[in-house]
């Protein structure tokens, strides 16, 4: 959008000058005198088109020396294009966005996108005149007094120099509705919203041109300043998954890296992990353009307590999708928490007495059972189990249902065992989200005892029994009352692990959330089954633990630009959580007013290992987690100019490559293209053409050519 003006409109004055050569020629015209001749005869020979010629020629030179000070005056007045959004005078309010994305971070021609575009904001903010305002806004990293308009240039160019991308995605929309408004409230003459970006098309999928023009007036001016160019090759770590490669907590780590490859050409690189900061193993990978690959490493057994993962590619062309972390806890013991359904003062009739005597054999067994009653599982927080077993629970309270429901769907493991207490209808009413399937009446007293005769041999649950000389015999196992369920109504990601030769379930599994669910429609004690004085009772439960649980705990793991929030329900809460971000920094939690239960802390901006420290009277327990990137950020697609536009159609749109000719272009963008130097080569050329046509028209030609015109009189006696 573009309009044409005069910088110096006071010398188009000078256009009045244009008067002094016709009121001249008028003044000064030559009339024709009448002179009495005695005859004619002669005259009548004479060519009467030279004076036609003479009196055009005479107007030709009058209308170029009124030319030449029509055009002297035009050059004077220095006429220009100007973008009509930068055009005009008075002073300037900016809000420049920059983007802080990481993939602002990417090197084209060895030199980092991000310099262009501190490169460029530095000198838009060196065209700006005192007094001027401006506010800088960077998505990922801006607080609540970022927003605001300053006159201190100075103090916005040294946060720039400072400045450096975060590992956080790409997001303008936020950023673009807050200038909008930042600009409406201002009333400077002239408004302008800078758009530092590396265009990638992430980074507009939010922008709602409705939010966008609702929030920006029409004369706020739009000025995108691109980044970007051709992206170097670039490989980008997209998942790491550790787990430990058996049950035993001695045993090394296997490590799962997938390998993402955006860009358009085959990439290599070699693929490292490390424990605790130190190197364990190494692999070379290479990746088709838009493909995957996934590599498998090894690191040695970590001793019991909290480690860190840290899995990196070799350098790129965009170094912060190179790594990825990974928080996990090893443990020497897995902790059981086991609810009672059925106590009794008699050891062999409590419902869990041969659970809790198969889970510790020994004092030195690798499981430490802990046995609640129901009515204290509302108030215990289950976040921290890696597995809970209810045997014989009658109906439960809705906090405590709802409880359970929470800790499967975060990732937590529930096991069910029936019994004498349990009546079908209330677990279907108080547990239907966690159950495999409905459930409907419990067995007969009496009725034909049935042996369990089908297991799932594929089954994780029952490999690791099936391998060995002698692998575990089932069919010793009888039932003589069991919990029956509707199995036409399998719930989705439920499945039946085992039956009794009566074709009834035995063992259910249902996959809820992040976790699961595994119903026993038969006792943990020995009142419904002789399951718990057979051999293989033993080392099914064992093997269901360590293949639910296994010998570590995995870390919370966050996106860079969430908030990490901890839950702590009821009195379970510390007396004080202080995190410690991935450069050591102390970060305290924000306010969550009206959910004591909750500590949330502010979104990272940086990738890394997090240290929870949870202080409990004269205790302090630390804990990791961990911080990722989002990796869709490292996608090379991008907008064009014109594509960019069409988000603000209602506004004057300029846009210029960034970098350290920004300044120059947006200088001459304000002055507009000038146009006084045609206009005074025209002025000279009308000069030359006026000298050149008034030389043909003066008295010696003239003379002449009267002369050549006249017949000669000695021929005419």
């Amino acid at each position: 959008m573009f309009g044409f003006e005069f910088l110096a409109p006071a010398f188009l004055a000078g256009l009045l000058a244009v008067a002094l050569p016709v009121l001249i020629h008028l003044v000064h015209r030559r009339r024709a005198r009448t002179i009495p001749f005695p005859t004619i005869r002669l005259l009548k020979r004479i060519d009467q088109r030279l004076a036609r010629r003479r009196r055009v020629e005479h107007w030709l030179v009058l209308a170029l020396r009124c030319l030449v000070l029509v055009l002297a005056a035009l050059a004077l007045a220095r006429p220009a294009f100007r973008s009509a959004g930068l055009a005009g005078k008075g002073s300037i309010a900016a809000v420049i966005i920059v983007d802080d994305s990481y993939s602002m971070a990417r090197t084209e021609g060895g030199v980092p996108l991000s310099e262009r575009a501190r490169d460029a904001v530095l000198e838009v903010l060196g065209t700006l005149s005192s007094g001027d305002e401006v506010a800088l806004l960077f998505p990922n990293a801006s607080g609540p007094g970022d927003s605001a308009l300053s006159t201190d240039l100075a103090s916005a160019a040294e946060r720039m120099e400072a400045w450096s991308p975060s590992d956080g995605r790409s997001g303008l929309d936020p950023a673009l509705s807050a200038a909008g408004e930042i600009l409406g409230e201002s009333d400077r003459v002239r408004r302008e919203i800078y758009v530092v970006t590396d265009l990638q098309a992430r980074a507009w999928e939010g922008v709602d041109r409705n939010e966008v023009l609702g929030s920006m007036d029409g004369d706020i001016a739009v000025v995108l300043l691109a980044c970007g160019g051709e992206p170097a090759p670039n490989l980008a770590l997209e998942g790491v998954d550790a787990r430990p490669s058996s049950g035993s907590g001695k045993a090394p780590l296997f490590v799962t890296a997938v390998v993402r490859n955006p860009g358009r050409v085959p990439a290599s690189s070699v693929v490292r992990a490390a424990l605790d900061g130190t190197v364990a193993d190494e692999e070379p990978c290479r990746v088709a353009p838009g493909g995957r690959a996934t590599v498998e490493l090894t690191v040695p057994a970590p001793s019991p307590g909290w480690h860190g993962i840290e899995v990196t590619l070799g350098e790129d062309g965009l170094a912060t999708d190179n790594r990825r972390y990974a928080a996990f806890e090893a443990r020497s013991t897995i902790p059981v928490l086991v609810v009672n359904g059925g106590p009794s003062p008699v050891d062999y009739l409590d419902e869990t007495f041969f659970l809790v005597r198969a889970l510790q054999p020994t004092p030195s067994t690798a499981f430490s059972a802990t046995t609640i009653l129901p009515d204290y599982l509302a108030g215990l927080p289950l976040e921290g189990e890696p597995i809970v077993f209810a045997a014989g629970v009658s109906r439960l309270s809705d906090d405590a249902a709802a409880r359970l429901v929470r800790y499967v769907e975060g990732g937590g493991n529930l096991v069910l065992f029936a019994g004498e207490r349990v009546r079908a209808e209330d677990w279907n009413e108080t547990l239907a989200p966690l159950l495999p399937a409905p459930l409907l009446s419990a067995s007969r007293p009496g009725e034909a005892p049935s042996t369990v005769s089908e297991i799932d041999s594929g089954h994780a649950l029952f490999q690791a029994l099936a391998r060995g000389d002698q692998p575990l015999d089932f069919a010793m196992v009888r039932c003589y009352r069991w919990l029956e369920v509707d199995e036409e109504r399998l719930a989705p990601g439920a499945r039946v692990l085992a039956r009794l030769a009566n074709r009834k379930p035995f063992l259910l599994e249902r996959e809820v959330g992040k976790g699961r669910t595994i119903l026993c429609t038969t006792s943990s004690s020995a009142r419904w089954t002789n399951f718990p004085l057979r051999v293989s009772y033993l080392p099914f439960l064992h093997n269901m633990i360590e293949t639910l649980t296994g010998p570590m705990r995995n870390g919370t793991d966050i996106e860079v630009g969430t908030r990490l929030v901890l839950r702590y329900p009821d009195a379970a809460a510390p007396d004080r959580v202080v995190l410690l971000g991935p450069g050591g920094e102390e970060v305290e939690p924000e306010e969550t007013p009206g959910d004591p239960s909750n500590v949330a802390f502010p979104a990272p901006v940086r990738a890394g290992l997090l240290e929870i420290h949870e202080t409990r009277a004269d205790s302090v327990e630390v804990r990791l987690a961990s911080a990722n990137v989002e990796t869709s950020e490292s996608e090379e697609t991008c907008l064009a100019a014109s594509d960019v536009e069409e988000f603000f159609p209602g506004n004057p749109f300029w846009s210029a490559a960034a970098g350290s000719g920004t300044g120059e272009a947006l200088r001459q963008a304000r002055r507009g293209l000038e146009l006084y130097r045609p206009f005074l080569l025209a002025c000279l050329a009308a000069i030359l053409a006026e000298g050149a046509l008034a030389n043909r028209v003066s008295l010696g030609r003239g003379t002449k050519r009267a002369k050549r015109a006249v017949p000669d009189l000695q021929e005419v006696r």
